[in-house]
């Protein structure tokens, strides 16, 4: 993933770039996602206000690249293949020496849950946290805040909230980039691609009972419906995540992810037309 961003291909972004280039430019971030669609995002709009950007596929990936170099500041996603965010913040903070174990590191999460709350604390992780999909304003702002250099200013109100009475909605996506950015027709395409295979891992994990990493999966590309507006979606996977050890937890996992595919199946032709209108609208 080579592409960078400017301000043209983030209109939204790029209006809170008075307020805070000063405070991001030159930071070198080390930022631990798994999820390519999530990483593409954050990648471009740490870019945009010249932040240094280096990239871990997972917790293990992430203490190699910070035993050899020095960051800023660690964006940590939770749930990563071969080591979790939890296990690899508290690898940080318990046995890397003074000169390293006090890294500011961010949370980004799918998750607002008290407990994974308690247990981001437990790790060491910083008291603030990204949610996913997260928002250019809360975004910036709790980076600004833990590089503590001028602090943090006012910025623009986001654009309105998701309806969740529509199918899709491209709300969100055109906050953050403009219709003729590479990196809107990267993600797209990714999302396209990606999703199908998505759902039907999620679907054999259920049936195999693996309610576990059913749990840990749905999590896992749950922002990225939220991303398209796909809410019907988001709560789906939601009540997947969250009721994986119910008395009648396959049934129920059964019944969700059979719903899943269904409103999948009825917007999917529907929703790449109108990617394609948005993306090459002249």
């Amino acid at each position: 993933m080579n592409l960078t961003g400017n301000e043209a291909d983030f209109p939204e972004a790029g209006k809170v770039l008075d307020n805070f280039e000063h405070d991001l430019e030159d930071a070198k971030i080390l930022v631990a996602e798994d999820n390519v669609i999530n990483f593409l995002i954050i990648k471009n709009l740490l870019e945009l206000c010249k932040v240094k950007v280096t990239a871990a596929n997972n917790g293990k990936e992430c203490i190699d690249l910070y035993a050899e170099n020095d960051y800023d500041l660690i964006l940590m996603d939770l749930n990563m293949p071969v080591m979790s965010g939890f296990e690899a913040a508290n690898y940080i903070r318990t046995k890397m020496p003074l000169n390293k174990n006090t890294i500011p590191i961010i949370a980004l999460t799918g998750s607002t849950l008290p407990e994974d709350q308690k247990r981001m604390l437990a790790a060491g992780m910083n008291d603030a946290y990204i949610p996913k999909p997260f928002t250019t304003k809360d975004f910036y702002q709790k980076i600004a805040f833990y590089l503590k250099k001028d602090g943090v200013r006012s910025l623009p109100e986001e654009v309105k909230n998701v309806n969740k009475e529509e199918k899709y909605n491209f709300n969100y996506l055109l906050q953050v980039f403009s219709t003729t950015s590479p990196a809107l027709h990267k993600l797209t395409e990714k999302f396209l691609e990606k999703t199908p295979s998505d759902i039907d891992h999620l679907r054999l994990l259920i049936d195999r009972r693996d309610f576990k990493e059913a749990s840990n999966f749905a999590h896992k590309i749950k922002p990225t419906f939220g991303y398209f507006g796909i809410s019907n979606i988001v709560h789906k996977l939601n009540a997947i995540e969250m009721n994986s050890e119910a008395e009648n937890g396959y049934e129920f996992l059964k019944k969700e992810i059979g719903e899943v595919l269904n409103i999948w199946n009825g917007l999917k032709e529907e929703l790449e037309l109108d990617i394609k209108n948005m993306i090459y609208q002249k």
